[in-house]
């Protein structure tokens, strides 16, 4: 593909800007999703990390989309893309990256390396695409949940009177996203609807935690019955 580049700038200190740029391809706006890759059961799925359209994005343009930094370095991040015309559902061509090992990113302050773009071969647009390969928020949630607790399980009372465990990456990692996947109970049970959300990924991870826990669409009104999906645990703890 050499009518669009992905790029990634060192910055230093581990820290890389991504940045697509359009060459000489003939559209007017770009849809990208962004996520990891994981396992969910038998099935790779799509943990979203953000989801924007971009416009203009006529020859010429270059729009920063997302950093790599320390941590995230040694984790492959997925790119799904699509190319519009005259307005942003009417669908061109779909692409697909996947960033490189971080052993072959650069590390001298403004050097580029250039990722893959591949034309994607399952049909259809990005929104299809992540309906069909997104995670499941409750079976995220559960399998995190019995994670962390077989943790908390294997703690020995020396190792808990510190909490420094709580600081190991992969930990901290797990637990970070856990308390978001959980923090959608509270607006739910307020009666937010997923529009009241300023940031749209936060607004369609809503969406699926209604969907995957199969709630009733929420009116602006508490809920006739609150939910609870923590159960015995207090992961805030």
């Amino acid at each position: 593909m050499d009518k669009l580049q992905l790029l990634a700038q060192y910055i230093g200190d581990g820290y890389y800007q991504v940045f697509i740029k359009n060459i000489s391809y003939p559209c007017d706006f770009i849809e990208i999703v962004q996520g990891r890759p994981i396992k969910q059961g038998k099935k790779n799925v799509l943990y979203i990390t953000d989801w924007n359209i971009y416009s203009p994005f006529k020859p010429g343009e270059k729009i920063f989309i997302d950093e790599i930094n320390p941590a995230t370095a040694r984790v492959k991040c997925q790119y799904i893309i699509d190319t519009k015309l005259r307005k942003p559902t009417r669908l061109m061509e779909s692409f697909e990256a996947i960033s490189p090992a971080s052993s072959k990113l650069p590390k001298s302050i403004g050097s580029e390396y250039q990722f893959e773009i591949r034309a994607r071969q399952q049909p259809g647009t990005v929104r299809q695409y992540v309906d069909e390969n997104r995670i499941n928020v409750k079976d995220r949630y559960q399998l995190l949940r019995k994670t962390y607790l077989d943790i908390i399980a294997a703690i020995t009372p020396q190792e808990n009177s510190g909490a420094s465990w709580k600081e190991a990456p992969a930990v901290k990692g797990l637990l970070d996203e856990l308390l978001l996947l959980h923090s959608f109970e509270k607006p739910y049970n307020e009666g937010v609807m997923p529009k009241q959300f300023k940031e749209s990924i936060n607004a369609t991870y809503y969406e699926w935690f209604i969907k995957d826990w199969d709630l009733t669409e929420p009116n602006g009104e508490p809920p006739a019955e609150a939910i609870d999906i923590e159960r015995s645990i207090r992961i805030n703890d």
